[in-house]
């Protein structure tokens, strides 16, 4: 689905279908972030200011409510993961209390007068609207950094869980043994998520096998705080650390987080440039989050997407590539403002329920996985495909897949 680059304001009545973690996979926080089940919950909203962002057809593609936050009932999940403080067997148990839940404020949300569904597939080439535009599409916002030069950002990368089967840390030499692997398979860069297990040991391990790292933090709550730790950890191997990540797909999580997120990449700008880190600093989110929310690309030094072919019900793992690089990207590059976009994620998972015309299968996941790589082999757009190996301490999730994305198994 790709936006016009306007919108149609409108006094509306209408429910709308909201995804929770639609196209997102959740990873260790702190020791380890407590995998959930994904939600849709129908939202009824009034409001008199509404943007509707429609294709050619007319039809409803995404609504906007401007200055309007809704409030949430956050849940509570608890796991066992390791300690951020240890590498032994000891564990500790942490709750997420930031996501929010399937229950919607009812103060928040007055009676519907009219319902909107669509069983349109994803439009790829959109023409101007019949209907006369009345406000302005998104453009990027003068923010502060995000101008550092990414320079060479090529090579295919992979994504890599730090938590083995038994819900530990994996040991430096788990690490070697499966970077050396990794690398002979003609990955050049590993992303790792957030800083419960011991960052020091992964870098020394991506050193020895010639491999760069991405880094960083899942979460936007303690910016300072957590990247102190981070940097205690990474400080002795900058040179291996290409970027570092400030928030995984937290405004798809939650958008009236944007502005905490940009002033999180402000922090660390200056924390980690204190520390002498001189690489690139972002925050990861998915197309969609980085469509209505242009300030995300331009606070980072390039705008870090998330995208996934496998939860739009249109699309069968032989067009992963396409959807992937023609519909979600060429989303962001409408507000990218030339700035280079790297897909952070993106992979197909080989085990869990059927959507539409999206199968999983390990023979649908080997198509997607060579439809993505075929896509992107002639792009300036970098890949990094989700993941090498299974999360099995996660949740099954949303149609039953968050711990089958493991391209080589577990």
């Amino acid at each position: 689905m790709k936006p016009l680059p306007w919108a149609l304001a409108l006094c509306v009545h209408l429910a709308l279908a909201v995804p929770h973690d639609h196209h997102q996979h959740r990873h260790p926080a702190r020791a380890l972030e407590t995998a959930h089940v994904i939600h849709t919950e129908i939202v009824t909203v009034t409001a008199s200011n509404a943007v509707v962002w429609v294709d050619q057809h007319g039809n409803v593609l995404s609504t906007d409510f401007p200055g309007f936050i809704p409030t949430y009932h956050p849940t509570t999940t608890t796991t066992t993961a390791p300690s951020s403080s240890t590498t032994s067997e000891s564990t500790t148990s942490e709750t997420i209390d930031d996501e929010p839940s399937s229950v919607i404020e009812s103060s928040t949300w007055p009676e519907p007068t009219e319902t909107y569904t669509s069983d349109e597939p994803p439009v790829t080439d959109l023409e101007p609207s019949s209907a006369e535009p009345t406000s302005a599409a998104p453009t990027t916002t003068s923010v502060p950094g995000g101008n550092k030069d990414v320079g060479n950002m090529g090579g295919l990368g992979v994504c890599y869980e730090l938590i083995d089967g038994a819900v530990k840390c994996k040991s430096s030499s788990v690490l070697n043994s499966e970077f050396a692997f990794l690398k002979s398979q003609g990955f050049s860069r590993v992303r790792v998520y957030d800083i419960g297990c011991p960052l020091g040991d992964v870098a020394a391990a991506a050193s020895q096998q010639g491999l760069s790292l991405i880094a960083g933090l899942n979460t936007v709550g303690n910016v300072a705080g957590d990247l102190a730790k981070l940097v205690g950890m990474l400080s002795n191997y900058w040179s291996v650390v290409d970027t570092i990540v400030i928030g995984n797909e937290v405004v798809n999580n939650n958008p009236g987080l944007a502005g905490a997120v940009v002033a999180g990449l402000s922090t660390a700008r200056s924390v980690l440039s204190a520390a002498g880190f001189n690489g690139h600093i972002v925050t990861v989110d998915t197309f969609i989050a980085h469509a209505g929310h242009p300030e995300l690309c331009a606070a980072s030094d390039y705008c870090a997407v998330n995208a996934y072919a496998f939860f739009d019900a249109n699309t069968a793992a032989a067009d992963a590539g396409n959807f992937v690089l023609n519909t979600a990207i060429g989303m962001v590059q409408k507000i990218a403002n030339g700035k280079q976009i790297v897909v952070t994620e993106s992979g197909w998972p080989w085990q869990g329920q059927s959507n539409g015309k999206a199968i999983p299968s390990r023979e649908n996941q080997q198509t997607a996985i060579a439809s993505l790589r075929a896509a992107f082999a002639g792009s300036s757009i970098p890949l990094f495909l989700f993941q090498a190996y299974d999360a099995s301490y996660k949740a099954p999730g949303h149609l039953g897949v968050e711990p089958y994305f493991g391209i080589y198994g577990s």
